[in-house]
């Protein structure tokens, strides 16, 4: 290749290009071996400042080489190129990376990175080759050899991740494969105006990309099979919110959520896009929305998106937990920050395969779950052209349940870490969506299927307010009471709302006020009653 001519379009894709910039630099100029045994972080910064103090440039990783090394730290106006299967590996030694690049609001071993910047504009990661974390534990189960060494060779709780960058701006990256963390691969953290396209990450221990505090951020055409979250939001400063994100033409498979917002959650979350996705495999979640620190949570659309085999395929749910950034935050006891507000999210153009048998984990079942705090109702939620196929296998028994815990029922610290993942809710009564604290909620042209008998209504509304079902077909099974149950709600209207299956009414009426039935139809078999009380 021509590295001479490389430059000029590098750097008109990142930025406008910097006046009197030299020729790429590449680093085996600059004492690194590439030999994958030999640590090459001093060379590969070496080369980094150097094309910094010239102005910036492009800073060369050649083909067939790989580079092993500790952290280093990218500067503004510079991109780093892989070209053809060049590598960065990160190396196994504690010693090997930097101790000031930063740390996790959870509690783990996390504040190391490999590849980092901070307060760096104009940068990029571009080529395609692949930046490895060097985590060589056996697939899905990488905590093996996951943690660094310490200078005994034994294992330390640090796992770096693989690259972290913070208070960045205009940065770019395209093309690349990036696998084998020992933590999160992509940590952006308080970033603006980042173009992100083409990446594959292939992360078999944790998240893919986990976005905290960004704004102006386009991430486009990238795969994702993660063993935790594939896009993992978080805010963690009330004046840093996530703000004007769009995420199009991804595909997720992911061993928790495809797609999280939060927990981590001070700030707010705004004017967010997920268009034309594929989630498979999602164990713990397709969309799972679950702030827990006063964040607010508004202006989201979630539009065409396939999901297959997924567990939760929409979980939404405010709580409120401790200061999760405090020291000792996991501790018994602590004062509780603010119910998060939801508000103002829409689901469009969906078709849904939900996979696993009726739980007592929201994540893990196979129904949308929307579930308000008392002190922060979710509000003018909005499902539309929307196909969820469950497994069914619900029964009467579980159909019947009017006993599940409130959410404010439920001790953080009883319950346990990640309360939500636990049994504290218990089966839900219905088999296609289950709301509760909800006020404004919308379906519009919305069918739930069942692969087997379920003796459950599709949908149960508890404590909600002013629903309107419209178009609304459901598979009903001849065990089933009824379509839908409205429990405690005030103000819920259904029109053009059918079974595929023969049901004894439509909707079981308890203790709520102000119900309106027009049209209603049945698709199959016969329809009984429109109200039972």
């Amino acid at each position: 290749m021509n590295r001479s001519g490389f430059i000029g379009v590098a750097f008109a894709w990142v930025v406008t290009a910097v006046s009197g910039m030299a020729q790429p630099l590449d680093v085996l100029d600059f004492g690194a071996k590439g030999n994958g045994k030999t640590l090459d972080t001093v060379a590969i910064q070496t080369a980094i400042d150097a094309c910094s103090k010239q102005g910036g440039g492009t800073v060369y990783f050649a083909p067939g080489h790989s580079f092993l090394t500790g952290t280093f730290e990218i500067k503004s106006n510079v991109a780093l190129h892989l070209d053809g299967n060049a590598r960065i590996i990160g190396g196994d030694h504690l010693k090997d990376y930097r101790d000031d690049v930063g740390g996790c609001p959870y509690g783990e071993g996390l504040d190391r990175a490999l590849v980092y910047a901070n307060g760096a504009e104009n940068i990029a990661l571009i080529g395609s080759g692949t930046i490895d974390g060097g985590n060589r534990g056996v697939k899905n189960k990488p905590s093996e050899c996951a943690k660094l060494l310490d200078e005994k060779g034994e294992k330390t709780r640090h796992r770096p991740m693989a690259i972290r960058l913070k208070n960045c701006k205009r940065v770019r990256m395209r093309d690349l494969l990036f696998t084998n963390s020992r933590s999160w691969f992509t940590h952006l953290q308080f970033c603006s105006d980042v173009v992100i396209s083409g990446i594959t990450i292939d992360n078999p221990y944790q998240d893919g990309f986990n976005i905290e505090s960004c704004q102006d951020v386009r991430i486009s055409d990238c795969s994702l099979d993660c063993y935790d979250d594939g896009f993992a939001l978080t805010t963690s400063h009330l004046d840093k919110p996530i703000r004007n994100f769009t995420v199009n033409n991804c595909t997720v498979k992911s061993h928790w959520a495809g797609i999280r917002f939060g927990p981590l959650s001070k700030g707010n979350f705004e004017n967010v896009l997920f268009n034309n996705l594929v989630l498979h495999d999602c164990e713990g979640g397709g969309i799972k929305i679950d702030p827990c620190e006063g964040g607010t949570v508004r202006n989201c659309l979630f539009n065409n998106i396939r999901m297959e085999r997924v567990r939760g395929p929409i979980c939404i749910q405010s709580a409120r937990w401790p200061d999760i950034g405090a020291g000792g935050w996991n501790d018994k006891g602590r004062e509780l920050m603010p119910a998060s507000p939801i508000h103002d999210l829409r689901f469009s153009n969906m078709i849904i395969e939900a996979v696993g048998r009726p739980s007592t984990n929201p994540n893990h079942n196979p129904l949308i779950w929307i579930h308000g705090h008392p002190e922060a109702i979710v509000k003018n939620i909005y499902l539309e052209n929307i196909q969820l196929t469950s497994p069914g296998g619900g029964t009467a028994e579980q159909a019947a349940r009017r006993d599940l815990r409130d959410v404010d029922d439920i001790k953080w610290d009883e319950a346990g870490y990640w309360y939500t993942n636990k049994s504290a809710f218990g089966v839900p009564p219905s088999y296609g969506l289950y709301a509760r604290h909800v006020e404004g909620l919308v379906l519009n042209n919305v069918r739930f299927l069942t692969e087997k008998a379920d003796a459950r209504p599709a949908l149960f509304l508890n404590e909600c307010s002013d629903c309107n079902m419209n178009g609304v077909r459901a598979e009903i099974s001849p065990e089933a009471s009824s379509l839908a149950v409205a429990k405690d709600c005030v103000r819920v209207a259904f029109d053009w709302v059918g079974s595929e299956g023969e049901v004894e009414v439509l909707l079981q009426q308890e203790n709520t006020e102000f119900v309106s039935v027009v049209n209603p139809a049945s698709f199959s078999g016969h329809l009984k009653d429109t109200i039972s009380k």
